[in-house]
């Protein structure tokens, strides 16, 4: 003969096991998809500022230590934040591929560059941040451990370093949302 003590505990028992079983659903599932609902919200702010954020470079100037310099300014109408700078050189006949073509370990530097009310202009050394991946706004990796300099948007910059007769300096503009860096622009210019 069946007791109703034992019915109700193994009733019991599977309501808890189906309990447990929906959470360990719920969490796996919010583990997973989390992380791409991240990606994907910071991958389409990413690309709404990459249609109105824009680069320019002045031409090339060269200093008595022979380095060469690049003023440079981001306009950008959406985010007035700070982006990141990304500088480095390749062989001009790298070019044709320059969109893809990933950064190489270069010794440039990036200055802010303000007026003080004297008339003089006055460059303070921009702090560096290692990046461990950029992504372009399509969601592709494009470069890992990239050292770049932060600079605000709508203030002049200054590149400052060595680049060879042969090379180009390009230069990535990284946007950070979430946890996630996206190039939203680039440019480069003859040295």
């Amino acid at each position: 003969m069946i007791h109703m003590a034992d019915i109700g505990v193994s009733e019991f028992i599977l309501v808890i096991a189906a309990i447990i079983m929906g959470l360990v659903i719920f969490g796996l599932t919010a583990a997973y998809l989390i992380p791409i609902y991240t990606f994907t919200n910071a991958e389409q702010q990413a690309n709404a500022i990459s249609q109105s954020v824009c680069i320019t470079l002045s031409p090339p100037a060269i200093s008595s230590s022979l380095k060469v310099s690049f003023l440079g300014y981001i306009y950008s109408p959406l985010y007035s934040g700070n982006y990141t700078i990304v500088a480095f050189s390749i062989p001009s006949s790298a070019v044709p591929s320059v969109a893809i073509t990933p950064p190489v370990s270069e010794q440039f530097s990036v200055y802010l560059v303000s007026l003080s009310t004297t008339g003089t202009t006055n460059l303070v050394k921009t702090s560096s941040i290692s990046i461990p991946i950029v992504y372009d706004v399509n969601g592709h990796s494009l470069a890992t451990n990239v050292i770049g300099y932060k600079v605000p948007a709508n203030v002049p910059f200054e590149i400052v370093g060595n680049l060879n007769s042969n090379n180009v300096l390009v230069v990535w503009v990284i946007y950070y949302s979430s946890g996630y860096h996206f190039r939203v622009a680039y440019t480069y210019s003859y040295g």
